[in-house]
């Protein structure tokens, strides 16, 4: 298998620690609202780094609004992530949620499947 051209050797070799895989199934919890997804990804980046003046709920709020309006998911924010089972938000909502996830890792290069059609498919 080859990743944006390069070869399993190659990206061994001279890629480690610098790709991220992303699976064509976006895997979440689908009983969770998008917003309580992104803020719990807000949450941890936060727990981890820890914000300069020691105000995390802020941080975490504005790093929240900041990504729902960024990937453009705002409009969803109280509905339920779903699944195939349980209705929810579209698949391409979920999908630029699980881009979202992605983008908060210090990482070079995505290879995805499907991240240009995430990116231009409508938000309504």
């Amino acid at each position: 298998m080859f990743i944006i051209g390069l070869s399993p050797e190659t990206v061994h070799r001279d890629c480690r620690g610098k790709c991220l895989y992303e699976a064509e199934q976006d895997t979440h919890f689908p009983e969770l609202t998008v917003h309580q997804t992104v803020e719990f990804a807000a949450k941890s980046k936060v727990a981890h780094f820890g914000p300069p003046n020691g105000n995390e709920s802020h941080l975490v709020r504005y790093m929240t609004g900041a990504v729902l309006a960024t990937f453009k998911i705002a409009h969803v924010a109280e509905s339920k992530i779903g699944d195939d089972l349980i209705r929810g938000a579209s698949g391409g909502e979920r999908k630029r949620l699980t881009l979202q996830k992605l983008s908060s890792e210090v990482i070079p290069f995505n290879v995805g499947t499907t991240v240009p059609a995430a990116l231009t498919a409508s938000p309504h």
